[in-house]
C-alpha cells in the first residue's frame, strides 16, 4: 500500500451532502471519492500547466502557423475545398519534439 496523508478540507454542507450520496450510489468511500477526485484534478492541472510552458517554448522557439495563414484557413472552412492542415500532435506527454502544425493550399 502506498503512503497516505491525512488532512481537513472545508466544503460547503450541501457539497458535503452530495458526496455522500455519490459515495452510497457508487459503493465507495467519502474519503476514496475525494482522493479520487483530488488526483484526477492535480493531473488535469499539471497536464495543462506542462502543454502551456510547451507551448511557449514552441512559440520561442519559432515553432507557429503565422497568423494570416491561419485566418486563410479559417476562410476556407464550409467552403469546397477546405484548405488542409497538418497537425502533428506530441505523441506522448514526456516526447521533447513539440507539436507541428502547417497549412496547405
Amino acid at each position: 500500500m502506498s503512503d497516505t496523508a491525512t488532512f481537513t478540507v472545508r466544503v460547503p454542507a450541501d457539497l458535503k451532502k452530495r458526496l455522500d450520496q455519490l459515495a452510497e450510489a457508487v459503493d465507495r468511500s467519502r474519503s476514496w471519492l475525494t482522493a479520487d477526485a483530488l488526483r484526477s484534478y492535480v493531473e488535469e492541472q499539471q497536464w495543462q500547466l506542462a502543454e502551456i510552458e510547451e507551448g511557449l517554448r514552441d512559440a520561442e522557439a519559432g515553432r507557429v502557423v503565422p497568423h494570416d495563414e491561419v485566418e486563410r484557413w479559417l476562410k476556407s472552412w464550409g467552403k469546397k475545398p477546405n484548405i488542409a492542415v497538418l497537425f502533428i500532435p506530441r505523441a506522448h506527454p514526456e516526447q521533447s519534439e513539440g507539436s507541428a502544425a502547417r497549412i496547405f493550399p
